[in-house]
């Protein structure tokens, strides 16, 4: 004999299904979103930057920031770009070097070619 136990509520509430797939499980959801972004859908500042590192090759942020706005620009004007090209794997950071202005480390960035964004299905 078995007993079924109902918890009335109010609204009928179905909660969302649990992620299908390990690679669902592991990402967050603003990581698919970023995974799904195509080359072609970057806009403005981050499109420039991810086209002149492309052009110059791997680069820190203050390299970049000196390169396309001037060395008296705040370094927030391509920083934050930088970081949403690497979360959406555009770019990735390759090692560290030691800043000449500042003398601690900082990241070394190198944009992905066109044909490595094509082969990891980003693009």
């Amino acid at each position: 004999m078995s007993i079924a136990l109902v918890q009335p509520s109010l609204f009928d509430f179905v909660p969302p299904a649990p992620p299908q797939t390990p690679v669902e499980r592991a990402l967050h959801v603003h990581s698919l979103q970023a995974q799904g972004a195509k080359a072609g859908e970057l806009k403005g500042r981050k499109a420039a930057i991810l086209a002149w590192m492309r052009e110059n090759g791997p680069a820190t942020d203050r390299r970049v920031r000196d390169a396309m706005f001037g060395d008296g620009s705040d370094m927030n004007m391509v920083r934050p770009r930088i970081s949403e090209l690497i979360a959406s794997w555009y770019c990735h950071e390759i090692g560290s070097i030691v800043d000449d202005v500042t003398g601690l480390h900082v990241r070394l960035v190198r944009a992905k070619t066109e044909m490595e964004v094509r082969l990891e299905g980003i693009g």
